[in-house]
């Protein structure tokens, strides 16, 4: 990814924590129809927008999940997961763990 994304792409990163943004004000705000950004997003990042979406969200609870205590949920929530086995089961897909493994296998490297 460049330094500097275009514009489509800057909407969902600036927007993944606050409200759920939809395909077609991610769309309009990028001056193209739904259609046209989602081809655009998938020859630019080689996923869909929800696919790309999903793994800013995933690092961001990775992260979590590695500098603070906050419980499992709490993260998850932070990060913009508010269906909680929705979120268990990509991570799991994700990591190939649970969460909470993950968290502890992490806690082992540390040490």
């Amino acid at each position: 990814m460049p330094a500097q994304d275009p514009a489509p792409v800057s909407a969902v990163r600036m927007n993944l924590c606050g409200r759920k943004l939809t395909l077609g004000e991610i769309a309009s705000s990028a001056g193209m129809s739904p259609a046209a950004l989602c081809r655009y997003f998938r020859r630019r990042t080689g996923r869909t927008v929800s696919e790309y979406a999903n793994a800013l969200r995933m690092a961001r609870v990775c992260n979590g999940l590695m500098h603070t205590d906050q419980p499992v949920a709490r993260i998850a929530a932070e990060a913009g997961f508010h269906n909680l086995s929705h979120f268990n089961r990509l991570f799991r897909l994700t990591t190939g763990m649970t969460p909470t493994a993950y968290r502890r296998n992490l806690g082992l490297c540390r040490e």
